[in-house]
């Protein structure tokens, strides 16, 4: 009896321990991940939780000219039975340059952290988002494009959202648009986006 009471008073310990150390520990667990894909990247452990971890001032790529940049992500994980699962992510202040070229779309250091090989189309993730703040800066072979988005929902069904995107020129099929703009909404339903909203060019 003696001996189980002090096991058990030596695992409340390590679990307090544990607790106490946690950013600590996910820190060098997220440098270690990065490390062994070959990621350069900085970041701010600022809260680990149980379900939530928030992190900020993240920088993903070169840093005078980064890949990806955001001020705060929020990570909730579904804890259960077995290895923990991501549930939703909210970002705030979120930057991402990338470009598109040969059917696929490349994000530069974020590419290692995805299978570039696959020949599954374009597609996007089962997850939900909650985006307060975003923009995209994309190179195409018919002309540069920024987009701007607010939303939340599930990227592959009921996402909700406002999309603002700017072109000074695209040009296809021998035609050329100057000043392209949209303004609207932007839907995600049974993996089919749905745009709302006026489309001009000048």
């Amino acid at each position: 009896r003696y001996v189980f009471g002090a096991v058990l008073v030596l695992i409340l310990l390590l679990l307090a321990y544990a607790w106490w150390q946690r950013i600590d520990i996910a820190d060098r667990y997220v440098r270690d991940y990065l490390g062994k894909n070959d990621v350069q990247a900085s970041y701010q452990i600022q809260d680990i939780g149980f379900r939530t971890q928030r992190i900020r001032n993240i920088v993903i790529g070169d840093p005078a000219k980064p890949d990806l940049t955001a001020k705060t992500i929020d990570i909730d994980l579904a804890i259960g039975f077995g290895t923990p699962s991501l549930r939703a992510i909210r970002a705030d202040g979120v930057r991402v340059k990338g470009h598109f070229a040969d059917g696929k779309l490349y994000l530069g250091e974020l590419d290692k952290l995805r299978d570039m090989e696959s020949k599954e189309p374009l597609a996007l993730p089962d997850i939900n988002v909650q985006l307060t703040d975003a923009l995209l800066s994309l190179a195409t072979p018919w002309g540069g494009v920024g987009l701007a988005v607010v939303g939340k929902g599930n990227l592959r069904n009921r996402f909700d959202g406002k999309l603002i995107a700017r072109s000074p020129s695209l040009s296809g099929a021998g035609c050329t648009a100057r000043g392209v703009r949209y303004n609207g909404a932007v839907r995600i339903r049974n993996v089919y986006p749905e745009f709302i909203g006026p489309l001009s060019a000048d």
